[in-house]
């Protein structure tokens, strides 16, 4: 089973990303990470959904 599963993963391609915060005490921290396209587009989403509300001043 776990053969088959690891089989699926290395069929999805893979994105390699950099993710940078910047924490409370104002310190910027990075970490790499990998995404399925379908993770990446997730994330996108709900970055321009955030973007929107802030425009528009929703909470």
């Amino acid at each position: 089973m776990l053969g088959v599963a690891a089989d699926a993963r290395d069929a999805v391609p893979v994105l390699d990303a950099l993710l940078e915060v910047t924490a409370p005490d104002g310190e910027r921290r990075a970490t790499r990470v990998e995404l399925t396209p379908a993770q990446a587009r997730t994330i996108a989403d709900d970055l321009a959904s955030t973007a929107n509300q802030v425009e528009s001043g929703d909470d």
